[in-house]
């Protein structure tokens, strides 16, 4: 065994995560607790073989008995002074346009919150709105953002609406939460 494999192979991995701290940091990373999510909902409602490439290349990220889902999370509530000075947060998820048309469902599970909506393709795509994401001005993907407190009336003191988008998701999302 090298160094190498000694400092970050699978044993010193078992010690490191034996450690509550350690393990409550890896828990904390979007990453970690994305992949811990897709895992469980697979185990639980899949076919039990999850998608072996990059997830990220074919579409979808679990076939749930014939339902080819893509799972998306979300563990960061965004906050920008606007935000903060107004009482108020959202929720972001992106990655999104290599989904259309290759998934039969969008599952978006907040992992803040503790939500779960399973949102059917042609709705998430053809009645929610999106920001485009571009690098150098163009154009290379959408991303999905909706309030983090789930409260849809965010209001100038004109009455106008803070974010017509973020309100229209918001509301259209929570008629696809599931209630355990």
């Amino acid at each position: 065994m090298n160094n190498v494999e000694k400092l970050v192979g699978f044993e010193a991995f078992k010690k490191w995560m034996g450690d509550e701290k350690n393990m409550k940091a890896m828990y904390n990373s979007g990453d970690v607790r994305g992949r811990f999510a897709e895992s469980v909902i697979e185990q639980l409602e899949g076919s039990n073989v999850l998608i072996a490439d990059n997830q990220n290349t074919k579409g979808y990220d679990i076939n749930r008995n014939g339902i080819l889902s893509e799972l998306k999370t979300t563990s960061t509530l965004i906050t920008t002074p606007s935000t903060r000075k107004n009482l108020t947060c959202r929720l972001q998820i992106g990655g999104l346009e290599s989904k259309r048309n290759n998934c039969h469902e969008i599952i978006i599970l907040d992992l803040v919150n503790f939500k779960r909506f399973d949102v059917p393709h042609d709705v998430f795509f053809n009645e929610m709105e999106f920001c485009d994401v571009k690098k150098d001005g163009i154009k290379y993907d959408i991303s999905f953002l909706w309030y983090g407190d789930y409260n849809p009336n965010k209001y100038f003191l004109n009455g106008n609406e803070r974010s017509e988008s973020m309100s229209h998701n918001t509301r259209l999302l929570g008629n696809y939460q599931v209630i355990d």
